[in-house]
């Protein structure tokens, strides 16, 4: 299933031909990840279409091509062989810059001494939105290795899921409590920020520095999404750093009662609707309904299936349910191709000693 990742040079003809079809259109374009999943459908044959362990190792193996060519961290193409780990995995030296690096750099699976076909299972459970807890009895790995796991895959997928939206788009604000869930007893400059809280507390106890809120964003032709925003309630100037490139001009928006979003809409040369509630309709047709829909959707999951994630941690949770929501009508098998591609062709790489750098918000002490 995976002998291209460890260096047998058996394969399918079907798979040689999804690679020779990458070439050819990369060719003529900038290739997308979305292009990708695209060759895998119509363009070919129905039986030359790859089954889902086929489309892993034709992944690996055009990413492996792709290394042979390119410097991942310099992109120049003056490359060379230079010897294989410790894991037998081929390792190349750039004659430009002088660094090393082998097939997984840069990808989740970088600095992982466990086999590919354990990395494969843990996609199928990160498609499906499983605990860590369950992921971690289901692969026989550590509590910790699948936390990490699961947050370099999302760490790498983050900045794949572009876009922009148009037409009608709805903008809603959820709060959620700031949390500070995890381990800390090793962590000798942890800071809270704040004075603990009572868990006897009710929810109309906290103060607004004490949450934090989430925008969420979308559209009538069901683009979304989604971001931390800031303790409170977002101003304008966080709300066009999160927004300026997500929405095109002479849109119409519709938002809650945030008077950040006046001077928002005039500087994007957007039309703008004020709404006091998720209920109220203006003309029929401008209301935040869905968007109201998408961000409780997030809370529920959030405080019900995962039992709160840290706040820090926030927008790797967020673009998990930006992907989720984007990617609800297409098939299992399409979904797991999906995040596997964006994994991939991301070049980024979140190693276990740079999970303390992580951030969500602006102005935050942790």
């Amino acid at each position: 299933m995976f002998g291209l990742y460890l260096g047998v040079t058996i394969m399918k003809e079907s798979i040689k031909a999804f690679i020779n079809e990458i070439e050819r259109v990369k060719g003529k374009k900038t290739l997308d990840f979305k292009d990708i999943i695209e060759l895998n459908g119509p363009r070919l044959t129905v039986d030359n279409q790859l089954t889902e362990e086929e489309f892993i190792d034709a992944m690996i193996d055009y990413c492996k091509k792709e290394k042979e060519k390119t410097c991942p961290y310099c992109h120049r193409k003056n490359v060379v062989k230079y010897g294989f780990t410790k894991n037998t995995k081929q390792r190349y030296k750039c004659k430009e810059c002088g660094r090393y690096y082998c097939t997984t750099t840069n990808t989740p699976m970088y600095y992982s001494k466990k086999d590919m076909k354990k990395w494969y299972e843990y996609y199928k459970l990160i498609e499906n939105m499983t605990p860590i807890r369950q992921c971690a009895k289901k692969l026989d790995i550590s509590i910790g290795t699948a936390f990490q796991w699961r947050h370099k895959i999302l760490n790498a997928i983050m900045p794949m899921l572009k876009g922009k939206m148009e037409g009608t788009i709805e903008i809603d604000e959820v709060l959620i409590p700031e949390s500070f869930k995890g381990n800390h007893s090793r962590n000798f400059n942890f800071h809270m920020g704040r004075a603990p809280v009572r868990r006897q507390r009710s929810a109309s106890e906290y103060i607004g520095c004490e949450k934090v809120s989430i925008l969420c964003c979308k559209d009538r032709n069901e683009n979304v999404f989604t971001r931390a925003g800031d303790r409170g309630k977002i101003g304008y100037l966080r709300l066009y750093e999160l927004l300026a490139d997500k929405v095109t001009e002479r849109s119409v928006l519709c938002t809650t009662n945030n008077m950040g979003y006046i001077p928002l809409a005039r500087k994007l040369n957007c039309k703008l609707f004020k709404l006091r509630g998720c209920y109220e309709v203006v003309d029929g047709k401008y209301h935040i309904q869905n968007a109201r829909a998408f961000g409780r959707g997030i809370v529920n999951t959030i405080n019900y299936k995962f039992k709160g994630v840290a706040t820090k941690y926030l927008n790797f949770y967020l673009s998990w349910f930006h992907w989720q929501e984007a990617s609800k009508r297409h098939t299992r098998s399409m979904k797991l191709k999906d995040i596997l591609s964006m994994s991939l062709y991301s070049n980024q790489k979140l190693r276990v000693c740079d999970f303390k750098n992580v951030r969500s918000l602006p102005r935050y002490i942790y």
